[in-house]
C-alpha cells in the first residue's frame, strides 16, 4: 500500500469514527465511500464544491457546529483529490491540516483525541507491534 491509499485509509476511518456521532453523514459518507475507492478521487472537487456551499451556509446561519463538522470535510476533499495527482490542485499543506481538525471536530462530538490518534497511527502500529492501549 502506497502513501496515497495509507492517507485515503485514514481519511476514511476517520469519517467512519465520527458518522455515528452525528446527525449530518451525507458528506462524512460520500468522503469515506470516495477515499476507500481510488477510482472516485477525480470527484472530489465537485464534492468540495458541495461541501464549501454547505460551509459557507453555515457560516451565515452562524452555526459553528455544522462549521467545524464542514470544514473538517473540506479539507478531507481536498486532501482526496490532490493524492490523486491531478490538474488544479488545491494548497499541498492540505493534508497536514486533516489531523487538527478531526481533533477539533472529535472535540465537539466529545470523541477523545486519543482516538483520532489510534486511526492514524493502527497501520504503523500494527508493523511495530506497538500497543495502543497507552493512548
Amino acid at each position: 500500500m502506497g502513501r496515497q491509499e495509507i492517507v485515503a485509509l485514514h481519511i476514511q476511518r476517520l469519517c467512519e469514527l465520527f458518522i455515528p456521532k452525528t446527525n449530518e453523514t451525507k458528506g462524512l459518507e460520500a468522503i469515506a465511500s470516495m477515499a476507500a475507492n481510488r477510482s472516485r478521487w477525480t470527484g472530489a472537487h465537485n464534492l468540495f464544491n458541495e461541501i464549501r456551499r454547505k460551509t459557507l451556509d453555515a457560516h451565515k446561519r452562524c452555526d459553528a457546529a455544522a462549521v467545524v463538522q464542514f470544514e473538517f470535510e473540506e479539507i478531507c476533499a481536498k486532501c482526496i483529490h490532490n493524492l490523486g495527482t491531478l490538474s488544479a490542485p488545491f494548497d499541498s499543506d492540505s493534508q497536514y491540516w486533516v489531523i487538527p481538525r478531526a481533533i477539533h471536530f472529535a472535540r465537539q462530538l466529545q470523541i477523545k483525541d486519543a482516538a483520532v490518534l489510534r486511526v492514524v497511527i493502527a497501520e504503523k502500529s500494527r508493523k511495530d507491534n506497538f500497543c495502543l492501549n497507552t493512548l
